[in-house]
């Protein structure tokens, strides 16, 4: 297979803007800002919602003061500092807006995700590697500990703990997903964009996404942000890039966060490890089926495919029904 080799850039003076978007949490910050360091980002943008109470009100104080004083390099500074509390999903969206109206591309980290150096290099080279490939939806830093020869690989789902994407295309994103209301048979359109191979019938799969996009639809409070992305990237059938290491932490796994409370998930401060520069580029990108199938279902979604005992029961099933 053809490739591109690319070498390990310098980062001298980091140019790619990076979003910070913080809340409450105070205790991954000076972990955070100690990697940011080493790379000295020159354009630095910081959004933090507003306090939901007057307990509230004094941790997300802490937090972007303790933000402001340990940043120490000499850098642009941006802040979007909320007074009213917007929630999980406005709140987020409106800090990926405010990024982007200033921004073409850049890289977005929330306040418990810890990256390596070789993170902050994968995500410029990227960004400027596929700059005018339209196919491709954004670039993840956290591959869930998937392990390949391989520099980079793709897939046709993203991860959003440490990730970096184009303004070109983040604005494509509709995150009220009004095309799902229109859609008629839900599982044959989810179906035709989920299946591995076209012999894959995992109807399960496709039912897990059917129940969370109705939610997203129809749940008036419903409070995330990232599965808007993730239902756009489907429907448009572009790609994720991921490294071939994993190049973030997630440390957010305790009772503070919003969605991941569970401390013994497989996802959990996963191991980072070192870039082997130069990179090798592929002309050709196709989804990895392995890493979707074994990884990101299993470790990210915590969905299991069934085995070969399940399709044999279904079909007598359905035999007996006919």
């Amino acid at each position: 297979m053809e490739k591109t080799v690319i070498d390990k850039p310098s980062y001298d003076n980091f140019e790619t803007p990076v979003l910070i978007i913080c809340y409450n949490r105070e205790a991954y910050i000076e972990a955070q800002l100690d990697q940011i360091r080493k790379v000295k980002p020159v354009n630095l943008f910081i959004a933090c919602d507003g306090p939901r109470n007057s307990l509230d009100a004094v941790k997300v104080k802490k937090v972007r003061e303790r933000y402001l004083n340990l940043i120490d390099w000499e850098c642009t500074i941006q802040t979007n500092f909320q007074e009213i509390n917007h929630g999980c999903f406005k709140g987020v969206k409106g800090a990926l807006d405010w990024f982007f109206t200033y921004n073409k591309e850049g890289i977005i980290l929330e306040d418990d995700i810890i990256p390596t150096i070789d993170f902050f290099l994968f995500m410029e080279v990227m960004l400027n590697t596929y700059r005018e490939n339209n196919n491709v939806f954004c670039i993840s830093g956290c591959n869930l500990g998937y392990t390949t020869p391989d520099s980079i690989f793709t897939s046709k789902i993203m991860n959003m703990w440490g990730w970096a994407t184009w303004s070109d295309r983040f604005f494509e994103v509709d995150f009220n997903i009004l095309s799902w209301k229109k859609v008629s048979n839900k599982r044959w359109f989810l179906y035709k964009k989920l299946r591995s191979t076209i012999f894959d019938f995992d109807w399960n799969w496709i039912d897990y996404w059917i129940s969370i996009f109705n939610d997203a639809v129809e749940n008036e409070r419903y409070t995330t942000w990232d599965y808007q992305l993730i239902y756009n990237q489907i429907v448009s059938g572009k790609l994720t890039v991921f490294p071939g290491v994993n190049l973030v932490r997630n440390l957010g796994f305790d009772e503070d966060a919003t969605h991941t409370k569970n401390e013994q998930h497989t996802a959990y401060n996963l191991k980072t490890h070192k870039l082997n520069w130069p990179i090798q580029i592929p002309v050709k990108l196709n989804p990895n089926i392995d890493f979707y199938e074994t990884v990101l279902k299993e470790r990210w979604a915590y969905y299991k495919r069934p085995n070969w005992k399940y399709y044999i029961g279904q079909i007598i099933k359905n035999c007996f029904n006919y």
